[in-house]
């Protein structure tokens, strides 16, 4: 099981930042059925990783409440999902750079 850590480039905290980001675009943009099964699908994938992994799986879902909340009242930039991954633009959210 891997520990609560919030550093930036934790497992945990990347997976998360991605929900985020999958959960606002779901709720802001005008997408497609397919870019909307694509993201709900990147969602459950890394909320099941964070169920196996996470010693807190409810902390790491209220904390995922909280950060969409953050971004959604302060109207922030929303943060980027993981280095790694590409934008929603055309590939679709979670497709590692390679798959493009």
């Amino acid at each position: 099981m891997l520990k609560r850590d919030d550093t930036e480039n934790h497992p945990i905290a990347l997976w998360r930042r991605a929900i985020v980001v999958a959960r606002i675009k779901l709720a802001s943009d005008d997408l497609t059925p397919a870019e909307q099964h694509e993201l709900w699908q990147s969602i459950d994938c890394r909320e099941w990783f964070i169920k196996i992994v996470a010693s807190d799986y409810a902390a790491e879902l209220e904390q995922i409440d909280r950060d969409i909340e953050a971004a959604l009242r302060t109207k922030k930039t929303v943060p980027t999902a993981c280095p790694q991954m590409v934008d929603l633009g055309g590939g679709g959210e979670g497709r590692p750079r390679d798959q493009e």
